[in-house]
């Protein structure tokens, strides 16, 4: 055994430095290199005083929050022990290069870095500082050439179009085979997406129409997300894999992805496709154009997307005309059908000015509505608190696979393990994350409070009635409230809401406002 430092007698202070990655090879869990320098600091009669823990997380990098903390804290004399105690040199790291400075920055401030399984001490034994480099390099060495072991498999699934790990994109999902397939139930909004940019909707108009569902981390999809996947060839599909080149510590360059990785690998009519090419490209030409933008300029209507022909069902449209050539432009709007001649239709020009003002007039009046906020508000508690019910059997799930997983890996620290035992583990661990998820999505804290549901109906009421001075904001309450305005020829306008409010039919307006 080595001695390091001062006499025996003398007690000495350390900290403990624990690191376990998340991929599947075998390595000491957490416990066992807490266990290993603890009986090492008893032993050498040094007192622990601070333990620093990183859990999943790779040593190929210094970005591991609890690995920084500590040299934050050895700097800055949060803690000031005679010696950083860690299990073994590819705890600490996995990178010659950070190795060499963070050692060293550490050693400068009058503190050793001891492996306790690899008992290396270059101060007393100058021939320790060779072994150090090589063990070093061999760390180094075993984490790249895995990384190159695994991307050439995950190059061998690429070429055959299978799933090769992450999120599986929307729209999708992955048989027991590892191949792609439709969900149907996620299609159908994905072509509906395609379907809306044809129609000349806004993305403001596609992100109420995805409201209903998640992405794949639970979250509501925002303009820019479904701007992404309108992009996404995999919809087409494309199969594409390696998109976004690696950087030499093998993360993804996501930036240089927008541009192409001439290394990428492309299969067209590799995946099922969830639109067709034409429409798929259609869509990509009226992205352009819109990037562009000057032919999206002008009036702004207000209901567009929103109003439909009561009589032959046609949507409307906004249109201006002039009396004669020196007058002032008139703006209406108008049926798509009739203006076509593809529908027999009785309907005629709506003015824009006075049907935009009657539409925000209902609106007032539903948001205004007494005891609206506080019904609403009533409901979403309810509804939370049986979600609430759901949190007990999910925990209980969670902690059988937690329990799973912990006896695999004890088999495996063990020597005892089949050619299915890392398969199992990340089954197992697929499984317990899903579950997390799911939790994530279940809080005992309500999270809003009934003045967050009056202040926002406040506000939307004060986008209304600043229509005029603010149409953008008025544009996105239309969105958020109204799922159809229907103009029909006898003068009736009806508005139909998204949602049934307390006291209001869900047809909205009464008829002929």
């Amino acid at each position: 055994m080595v001695r390091i430092g001062a006499t025996e007698s003398a007690a000495r202070t350390g900290v403990g430095y624990c690191r376990f990655s998340s991929d599947m090879q075998r390595e000491e869990s957490i416990e066992a290199q807490q266990d290993a320098i603890s009986r090492y600091a008893s032993r050498e009669n040094i007192v622990i005083t601070n333990w620093y823990i990183d859990r999943a997380r790779s040593g190929k990098t210094d970005d591991r929050p609890e690995f920084l903390r500590m040299v934050s804290d050895l700097k800055r004399n949060v803690v000031k022990p005679d010696i950083v105690l860690h299990h073994k040199v590819d705890r600490l790291f996995r990178n010659k290069a950070d190795a060499a400075v963070y050692r060293r920055d550490i050693r400068r401030m009058g503190v050793k870095v001891f492996a306790v399984a690899q008992p290396l001490d270059p101060d007393a034994r100058p021939e320790d500082i060779i072994m150090e480099s090589v063990l070093d390099g061999m760390a180094e060495y075993y984490s790249v050439n895995l990384r190159y072991e695994v991307l050439k498999g995950l190059n061998v699934n690429a070429h055959k179009c299978k799933f090769n790990g992450g999120q599986v994109l929307f729209g999708f999902r992955v048989n027991d085979e590892g191949y792609y397939e439709i969900e149907e139930s996620e299609a159908a909004p994905v072509r509906r997406m395609f379907e809306m940019v044809l129609e000349r909707r806004t993305y403001g108009e596609i992100e109420q129409m995805m409201m209903p569902y998640r992405t794949r981390q639970g979250n509501m999809f925002s303009q820019t997300t479904i701007h992404e996947m309108l992009q996404n060839l995999k919809y087409r599909g494309t199969y594409i894999y390696g998109r976004a080149p690696r950087r030499i510590e093998g993360k993804r360059n996501w930036r240089q992805g927008r541009e192409g990785n001439p290394d990428a690998i492309t299969v067209e009519d590799g995946l099922p496709a969830i639109v067709s090419r034409e429409v798929f490209d259609q869509v990509q030409e009226l992205m352009k154009g819109r990037r562009k933008g000057p032919q999206y300029r002008g009036t702004n209507y207000l209901l567009t997307g929103k109003v439909c022909c009561g009589d032959c069902k046609s949507p409307m449209v906004g249109t201006s005309q002039r009396r004669d050539a020196n007058s002032a432009k008139y703006y209406y709007y108008q049926c798509v059908g009739k203006k076509r001649k593809a529908a027999e239709c009785s309907n005629h020009l709506w003015p824009k000015d006075v049907l935009e003002q009657r539409v925000m007039e209902e609106l007032q009046k539903v948001i205004s509505r007494e005891g609206l906020a506080d019904a609403l508000y009533d409901e979403y508690c309810a509804q939370e608190q049986k979600k609430g019910t759901q949190r007990g059997p999910i925990e209980k799930e969670i902690q059988e696979y937690t329990n799973k997983i912990s006896k695999l890996l004890d088999f495996v620290e063990q020597g005892i393990q089949t050619s299915d035992t890392a398969n199992r583990i990340k089954e197992y661990d697929e499984r317990r994350q899903t579950l997390k998820d799911e939790l994530a999505q279940i809080s005992t804290d309500y999270g809003f409070t009934r003045k967050h549901f009056t202040d926002f109906f406040n506000h939307l009421l004060d986008t209304v009635n600043m229509a005029d001075d603010n149409p953008q904001d008025a544009k996105k309450t239309l969105d958020f409230l109204v799922e159809r305005i229907d103009l029909y020829p006898n003068e009736e306008v009806k508005v139909i809401l998204k949602f049934t409010f307390a006291g209001v039919d869900n047809a909205g307006a009464e008829g002929g406002t």
